[in-house]
């Protein structure tokens, strides 16, 4: 594809003609001869600069190291130029946003090249938090030999990055009150073929010759059979707050949700269960649950781009298909309960027979009011806010729906104990 060209004069260009335009205006006035013979070097100047436009020529590729990371990981974009011919100046950016932290070169080139040079330029940098990063082409502007044009071209096509939420490394999940049919690792509520033991019980007709506990059968002189507990794997379905956000700092609410959820994600897939998601909001995003390396990638790629965009109309939860919502399904929703139609939702769920557990994001009481300057107010908004979710979480835990805070700082992990612990141990 050719690069989009674009000429303008420069400011000297502009400064010579200014001046020259004057004393032809000062020569009429005054008839002073002597004004005509001060700008006619420039006249002269502008004359040859106009005559002997000579555009220069220079093909650009760029270079990125990958078009997948995670959150701060390095990334090297590569620019790889080639001069046609020689280069007065060569001014070389490539846009990036603000919030993107240089590790190594700088984004911004200026050199000079001959005709027949080739030249690399590197630059490395990291991105702090998830997103899709537009990565506009390389803008190029060039200065032609006598300085009174710029040529100013943009080199490729716009490619994009996505950055992935980092995970943290977690051992313990959360155990699903039911259990699928397939191998896994939790154990199911109903006994059968397994190797976890369970108890022992009286021999009845049926029961295997294999399963008799010989020991005990000795020492009560009946016949008495272990019986196990299979194990199962489970369903879950990862479900998104995406009603509203808040931070205007990295990493906003919506950011350390995503975070949670690509923990919690990547350590169930792991153990050879399904995993869904649901990104719930204005707008409805929806991945089937299933296993494998490569579904985890695509609840990466859908959290990397969650955005909390409103708009009039939205959906509900009753909306959702069979097929995203499996019965049986453990529901891990991570919110900051910032709308009160996610509350709706996750009671709809619960009423439906899902095993919901929720996991609150909790905010930071100073940035909450850090527009009020008045601090008894800042105080008083504090006070009824606190109030309101206290009185929110106790009506989930009401309806049977554990509710674990996840402060700024602690590790998910402790969160998940803090269900683990609420739920108790149940077969």
């Amino acid at each position: 594809m050719a690069p989009r060209v674009t000429i303008r004069p420069t400011a000297k260009s502009g400064h010579f003609l200014l001046l020259v335009a004057g004393c032809i205006l000062a020569f009429g006035a005054t008839r002073r001869p002597e004004l005509i013979l001060f700008c006619l070097p420039f006249v002269v100047a502008i004359a040859i600069g106009l005559a002997g436009v000579r555009i220069p020529t220079v093909s650009v590729r760029s270079f990125a190291t990958s078009h997948a990371v995670f959150e701060d990981d390095r990334i090297e974009v590569t620019l790889q130029v080639d001069a046609k011919s020689a280069v007065t100046l060569l001014e070389l950016l490539v846009p990036l946003p603000e919030d993107i932290r240089l590790v190594e070169g700088s984004n911004l080139i200026l050199t000079t090249m001959t005709a027949g040079e080739r030249r690399e330029f590197r630059c490395a940098f990291t991105v702090p938090t998830r997103r899709v990063l537009a990565m506009p082409p390389p803008q190029i502007r060039m200065l032609d030999a006598h300085g009174f044009w710029n040529v100013e071209l943009a080199v490729g096509e716009a490619r994009s990055i996505i950055v992935y939420p980092r995970p943290e490394s977690i051992r313990l999940l959360i155990s699903p009150e039911q259990t699928q049919v397939f191998t896994g690792n939790f154990a199911a509520r109903d006994f059968g073929e397994g190797v976890e033991f369970a108890t022992v019980r009286e021999m009845q007709r049926g029961d295997r010759l294999s399963s008799v506990n010989w020991r005990l059968t000795a020492n009560r002189g009946s016949l008495f059979v272990n019986q196990f507990v299979p194990e199962r794997n489970a369903d879950i379905v990862m479900f998104i707050d995406a009603f509203e956000d808040f931070g205007s700092a990295a990493p906003s609410v919506m950011d350390r949700a995503t975070r949670c959820a690509a923990a919690i994600s990547h350590h169930y897939l792991r153990a050879k269960n399904r995993v869904g998601m649901i990104e719930f909001g204005y707008f409805l995003n929806m991945l089937r649950p299933a296993t494998g390396t490569r579904q985890w990638y695509r609840i990466l790629t859908a959290l990397a781009s969650t955005e909390a965009l409103p708009r009039q109309v939205s959906y509900r939860v009753s909306a959702l298909p069979q097929r995203i919502l499996p019965s049986h399904s453990l529901v891990i929703a991570c919110t900051a309960l910032l709308s009160d139609r996610f509350d709706e939702a996750l009671f709809d769920l619960k009423h439906r027979g899902f095993d919901v557990v929720a996991i609150l994001i909790e905010l930071e009481s100073e940035a909450d009011t850090e527009q009020s300057t008045d601090e008894s107010i800042r105080s008083i908004a504090i006070d009824l806010w606190r109030f309101e979710l206290k009185a929110r979480v106790t009506k989930f835990k009401r309806s049977g729906i554990p509710v674990a805070y996840w402060g700024i700082g602690l590790p998910v992990e402790s969160v998940l104990r803090e269900i683990a612990a609420s739920r108790g141990f149940r077969r």
